[in-house]
């Protein structure tokens, strides 16, 4: 069995923008979970020391266009996994898309099949 001292979990709150630098310093590390003030995100870091967001409500975008764009954004890359559920507006109504492999970058596809919208109140 391993040390001791890696059986811990710490819970970092703090500004988004300085979870890296976080990291960096040795503040936050592998299997810490933070929550960010400012952007109200959980995030995981791993073993690796890569941060996972872990999000409990899908995406939105206001036209597919928008949608590629964020999702193709080598930047956004550790907030992306196929099969993820964005929500897309289309004719002034929010559809569920998924994202999907494309041949040279991710893509949506709608959910639509039998008639459900995401109606936001």
């Amino acid at each position: 069995m391993g040390d001791t001292n890696d059986l811990y979990t710490k819970l970092g709150y703090g500004k988004s923008s300085d979870v890296d630098k976080a990291i960096e310093d040795g503040v936050l590390d592998g299997r810490d979970l933070v929550i960010t003030k400012d952007t109200e995100e959980l995030l995981f870091i791993d073993d690796d020391k890569k941060k996972h967001t872990i999000r409990t409500k899908p995406m939105i975008f206001e036209s597919e266009e928008e949608a590629l764009l964020f999702i193709n954004d080598s930047e956004n890359s550790e907030k992306i996994y196929l099969g993820q559920q964005v929500v897309i507006k289309v004719n002034d109504e929010y559809v569920t898309y998924t994202i999907q492999q494309g041949d040279n970058a991710y893509i949506v596809k709608s959910m639509v099949t039998g008639g459900l919208i995401w109606q936001t109140f």
